[in-house]
């Protein structure tokens, strides 16, 4: 803890002598030099259902977020972080890991249209996802992109696609590459709010002959500002799963949907639910009805908390069960432009009709610097 606070104390004299906050390329794009550095205990780093194993682990985050087109109606961000994580009981779990993301959007007026792309190192263990005496290695690929062009005044046409895989380092655990193609058709019901005719294809292909899943979905769903306080969009229909290698096709009814309601004008709430299907780390078709719910707020200038609530019913065609609970409770505090500090507690919980279930307690502190 004292490192931690020495680290802290320089991270915030950086900031406090900073004279300026961005390097300027041009019209409006901007870059900054990143750098986070955090302290946390964990009380169950391998998410142990019997002789729980704690931790004490630095993590030093360098990095850089580079800002463009914010002055036009193509916009965008690419950041980049190198997170050097250090175990002061398990140094057979240190870490490099590296993650970059580039996120744009586009709009105007008519024409709407998002391209992101991300590449994540993971080094962690999670409810389905567990070694016992080792943190899984993962690397994670996403690319995705959708666009939405108006027809009329009241009809617009939106369709994307997909690309997500999932790279296991452990040959325990099945890599995946799944397609997703998504289209939608709106129609403005009454000003703010559209209605839609939806429809999902997904592919997940499985490595080391593990069956392909292929999903179809079609629904109805919603969008808009329902009220001045309330803002959020939904759809609810079938899906159905057809299994490869002579597996049984399944179904179930699905849904999605996320919500923001402004509780006051320093409070935000969002909650969501979901019900669709899902594959495990080891290969198995999965029913997955998910609910969260979130809120921040600001309590005076500078200083702001945030919590959520969130909880996965797991159901496996192995047979297995998961209940799986996570909440979290954090603070931030921006000491100026430049640097920010935070500190965090979360909960897992995992009940399960298998010897597999768990609880993990967590806790973290941090001191940021954006440059």
């Amino acid at each position: 803890m004292k490192s931690m606070a020495i680290g802290i104390f320089a991270v915030v004299s950086l900031g406090s002598i900073a004279a300026r906050g961005a390097f300027t390329l041009d019209e409006g794009s901007e870059f900054f030099l990143t750098g986070t550095l955090s302290q946390q205990y964990d009380d169950n780093i391998f998410l142990r259902t019997n002789h729980a194993t704690s931790d004490y682990i630095t993590t030093f985050t360098p990095g850089f977020d580079l800002k463009f087109g914010q002055n036009s109606p193509g916009k965008g961000s690419l950041t980049f972080g190198e997170a050097l994580a250090y175990y002061s009981s398990h140094s057979n779990q240190n870490s490099n890991l590296a993650s970059v993301a580039l996120n744009t959007t586009y709009d105007d007026g008519k024409t709407k249209g998002a391209f992101n792309a991300s590449y994540n190192q993971v080094a962690q263990n999670s409810v389905d996802v567990r070694l016992a005496d080792i943190l899984v290695r993962r690397d994670l690929t996403d690319v995705n992109g959708r666009g939405e062009w108006s027809l009329s005044d009241k009809t617009s046409f939106a369709v994307g696609a997909a690309y997500d895989r999932i790279d296991y380092k452990q040959s325990q655990f099945v890599s995946s590459d799944q397609y997703s193609l998504p289209i939608d058709f709106y129609y403005e019901l009454m000003p703010k709010i559209d209605m839609s005719v939806d429809y999902r294809y997904r592919n997940t292909d499985q490595s080391r002959g593990f069956p392909t899943f292929k999903d179809n979905f079609i629904g109805l769903g919603m969008r808009g500002r329902f009220t001045e306080i309330l803002t959020g969009e939904f759809h609810v229909g079938y899906t159905q799963r057809s299994v490869g290698s002579g597996g049984s096709d399944q179904s179930l009814p699905g849904a999605d949907a996320t919500f923001t309601y402004l509780y006051t004008p320093k409070t935000t709430v969002q909650f969501g639910v979901s019900n669709d299907f899902g594959t495990s780390a080891t290969g198995v078709s999965q029913k997955i009805l998910s609910g969260t719910l979130g809120v921040s707020t600001q309590f005076e200038e500078g200083f702001s908390g945030s919590g959520a609530l969130s909880y996965r019913d797991l159901d496996y065609a192995s047979g297995e069960h998961d209940h799986y609970v996570e909440g979290t409770l954090g603070v931030q505090y921006k000491v100026n432009q430049y640097v920010s500090l935070a500190a965090a507690y979360t909960y897992r919980n995992n009940s399960t009709n298998v010897p597999a279930d768990f609880t993990d307690n967590v806790f973290s502190i941090s001191g940021s610097v954006r440059y």
